[in-house]
């Protein structure tokens, strides 16, 4: 199901593949999105989903893959490429190429059981409301906004995990957004943004919800942390913000 949305939001032949022998043994998917850095947005592109035929590893495809990828974008005048790698060891991979280690995250880690006295609401969220709303509470430097068919394809993925965009609002008029799904024993909040009270109300609202369930484990992510969460290949002809660290969501991983 997920490849399938992919491909219905994602892909508007926006891949770079590597042939040999006649066919396809190497490639990676080049998703738009933007970088919000010194009060300005500037394109950047999302290398995604790369993969090479196991017996044609070891070659450098990939490594020219991403240079050709890199080469486009700083043409078309784009801040640079980014990237999750998919393991701890691909980190120094992808160093060798020219990526360094750029976005962070937060993570907090809760059990079930927690009652909140906090005074709030809670909305579901269209992915269409999402995106409008998300970059009125993402003000991070160097933090990354996708467009709205990336949160298309979240809200459309739930056949196993039932994601949910959603807004909090508290007595005092504060808010919050954010995004989770609940996948067996577990809840993870992908995003969290806005007012300190949040989390707190989050978990009593988690409480209620699953009351009648078995919740082992509950993981909220926001913003700018210590966590390593992605790296980037910067144009050197583009001025980011002189912060070290930058900020990324919703990775499609």
């Amino acid at each position: 199901q997920f490849i399938d949305l992919f491909f219905k939001y994602q892909y508007q032949d926006n891949a770079l593949v590597y042939e040999m022998e006649g066919k396809i043994v190497s490639m990676a998917f080049l998703l738009p999105a933007t970088i919000f850095s010194t009060g300005k947005y500037h394109p950047v592109t999302y290398v995604y989903a790369c993969a090479t035929d196991e017996k044609y590893r070891g070659l450098g495809l990939m490594r020219e893959i991403i240079r050709k990828a890199y080469r486009d974008a700083c043409a078309k005048g784009e801040a640079g490429l980014f990237l999750l790698p998919a393991s701890e060891e691909l980190y120094t991979y992808y160093g060798k190429i020219g990526f360094r280690t750029f976005f962070y995250k937060q993570q907090s880690f809760a059990v079930a059981g927690v009652a909140s006295s906090i005074s709030y609401s809670l909305a579901e969220l269209t992915a269409f409301e999402y995106t409008w709303l998300r970059p009125q509470f993402l003000k991070t430097s160097n933090s990354i906004h996708w467009p709205l068919n990336h949160f298309q394809l979240l809200e459309n993925d739930n056949k196993t995990r039932c994601p949910q965009f959603f807004s909090l609002t508290f007595q005092d008029d504060k808010k919050a957004i954010g995004f989770y799904y609940k996948e067996n024993d577990e809840i993870r909040v992908l995003e969290l943004l806005g007012s300190d009270k949040a989390e707190e109300a989050l978990l009593s609202f988690f409480n209620d919800r699953y009351f009648l369930e078995e919740l082992n484990s509950i993981i909220i992510n926001k913003p700018r942390g210590d966590i390593p969460y992605g790296m980037i290949w910067l144009n050197q002809n583009i001025s980011l913000s002189d912060t070290e660290k930058g900020y990324f969501a919703f990775a499609l991983d």
